[in-house]
């Protein structure tokens, strides 16, 4: 998103707001479902809340769900320890190799040391505290970027003379186009939220 931002303007602003309104969706229409379900099925994780949802071969049913969870969020650990790594890497100027290892390693460790205190609330704090941190930083860098260029008369134009379409909406696709990635980013956002086991478990054990 920041890379479309970069190189295509105010268009790429789409892709925020698709992503709000598909959170919102799910946030206004599942969590009060999915949690009554759980207050019948009283289940311990995600797999046991599935398994607890079919009359016959529960066990087989809670396996399998857990082999897909494990599978399906092993490209998104990854890809955090590959983002961290290259964060580390930028910072300390160590081999990329050593720095995603180092990065994966305190991530881990991290989440472990949660996991052991406290589990489900200490997540949840953990979550909390790393998306204060994020929308100080965000507001920190939006301000200071609207500083500088408000201190440049001729930052309009020098952004224009790079990218003339800098400003235009639909610089990316025209109005019917957009309202069809409009769609599908907000469908992404709604099937992301659905599908967050750390999320739904916490629906789920939300008290």
């Amino acid at each position: 998103a920041v890379g479309i931002g970069f190189s295509q303007g105010i268009a790429a602003l789409w892709v925020p707001i698709a992503w709000c309104a598909g959170e919102t969706i799910f946030w206004l229409s599942f969590p009060k479902r999915i949690h009554a379900i759980a207050e019948e099925r009283k289940p311990l994780s995600i797999p046991d809340y599935i398994g607890k949802g079919v009359a016959l071969q529960r066990r087989p049913v809670q396996i399998a769900a857990g082999i897909v969870i494990v599978f399906a969020t092993l490209p998104y650990i990854i890809g955090q320890n590959i983002a961290a790594g290259k964060a580390v890497a930028a910072i300390a100027g160590i081999p990329m190799q050593t720095s995603v290892l180092l990065a994966g390693g305190i991530v881990t460790s991290v989440a472990l040391l949660y996991c052991s205190k406290g589990g489900l609330r200490s997540s949840m704090i953990a979550n909390t505290v790393q998306g204060a941190f994020s929308l100080s930083e965000s507001l920190i860098i939006a301000a200071l970027a609207i500083a500088d260029a408000a201190s440049r008369p001729d930052a309009v134009g020098a952004i224009l003379a790079v990218n003339p379409e800098a400003f235009d909406p639909f610089a990316i696709h025209p109005l019917f186009l957009t309202v069809i990635f409009f769609l599908g980013a907000a469908t992404a956002s709604f099937g992301s939220a659905m599908s967050l086991p750390t999320l739904l478990m916490r629906v789920t054990a939300a008290d």
